[in-house]
């Protein structure tokens, strides 16, 4: 837990998006349209990086926590959230049932049998069924970006 309340707390990386953003903007111009992933606690810093004045155009959330009630209703860019059986249902029902009230385009889905972490660092490429929700997870991913960035 030091980690999460220390250097990669949300109130200490945040200040470091919009520069680091902008300078990835400058360095490829070429790039019209912006997504952002988060994974872990680095769903926390899409939502709050997906409000009124993004410079990202999507973003996907991927076995998120620290999921906070009033982040959702301030998401402006439609959002792919997929949890795991290891998110609280109470916790992530109620968020995408907010997000997809303000952001219509936004899609969820929990894959029950997956463990948290299952599309990074406890993905399972020796079990079949995780191996297929592991692609099936990024074909999800694929197609939603495909759809909202240009």
């Amino acid at each position: 837990m030091a980690f999460m309340n220390g250097p990669a707390s949300p109130p200490a990386v945040q200040p470091l998006v919009a520069p680091l953003m902008a300078d990835i903007m400058v360095k490829n111009p070429q790039i019209k349209e912006w997504g952002v992933v988060g994974y872990c606690w680095g769903a926390k810093m899409v939502a709050i990086n997906s409000r009124e004045g993004s410079v990202f155009r999507a973003g996907a959330m991927l076995h998120p926590s620290l999921l906070d009630q009033g982040d959702a209703g301030k998401v402006v860019v439609p959002m792919c959230v997929l949890s795991s059986v290891d998110e609280i249902p109470e916790e992530v029902d109620p968020w995408c049932e907010t997000l997809k009230s303000v952001s219509t385009e936004s899609y969820t889905e929990v894959f029950e049998d997956q463990v948290h972490g299952w599309m990074a660092s406890r993905a399972d490429f020796e079990n079949q069924h995780t191996f297929e929700e592991f692609l099936r997870g990024y074909k999800i991913l694929r197609e939603f970006f495909a759809k909202h960035l240009a």
